[in-house]
């Protein structure tokens, strides 16, 4: 490892800025394919290797029982106030658009803000897709541990920060970054050359099914 890399700061971003492209195993042939994302939370699976085409927005919206404020650090149309990112039962879509109704604490107006779907199984760590609840593709498992990423923008950032022998983390009260939230057996230091090992064989296994 270069000076450089000994060294390394949390990005300060959740898990779902990498989302946007999420490389899964086809349901109908097991090769890689892409879920893309937009910012109005429509899905869409497009496998190149047998044409297999999957909808997603409406069975994301049927597999989470909860969701989230889309925005990072919400606030109030009215006041300003921040808003909690709190799962919301009174989702709904409009227009194509995934809404959840959230109340203010500061001035009690309520209104509706863009919304993302959040599957059980994502929350509970699980390696899925957070659109579809497919299989993702690029899965190790590390000695009864699973270690998975979305993309390549994914390995890289985990590479950074997991590969350094120093992690420097910013704490902000009341957010939790997609850094703070890995799980304690890839933070200790013991596991550093394991990861590395892992994420180098997740590298060429995307290089070798064209995952760019």
């Amino acid at each position: 490892m270069t000076e450089d890399t000994r060294r390394a700061m949390d990005p300060q971003i959740g898990l779902w800025m990498v989302s946007g492209v999420v490389w899964v195993r086809c349901p109908s042939c097991d090769r890689a394919a892409p879920v893309t994302s937009s910012r109005r939370g429509e899905a869409r699976l497009a496998c190149s290797h047998c044409g297999h085409v999957r909808d997603g927005r409406h069975r994301a919206a049927a597999l989470a029982p909860q969701v989230q404020l889309a925005s990072w650090n919400p606030r109030c149309s009215r006041s300003g106030v921040p808003l909690p990112r709190l799962a919301r039962p009174t989702a709904h879509y409009h227009k194509g658009q995934l809404f959840a109704r959230a109340r203010c604490r500061g001035c009690g107006h309520s209104d509706r803000y863009p919304a993302i779907a959040v599957p059980a199984a994502v929350e509970a760590g699980a390696a899925v897709d957070p659109n579809l609840a497919l299989p993702l593709y690029l899965v190790e498992n590390i000695g009864g541990e699973v270690l998975w990423v979305y993309n390549l923008a994914h390995l890289d950032l985990l590479d950074r920060f997991l590969g350094a022998s120093l992690r420097e983390r910013v704490a902000r009260p009341g957010q939790m970054t997609m850094m703070a939230r890995l799980p304690r057996w890839m933070k200790i230091a013991s596991a550093r050359p394991k990861l590395r090992r892992a994420l180098a064989d997740l590298r060429a296994l995307a290089a070798a099914e064209g995952i760019s």
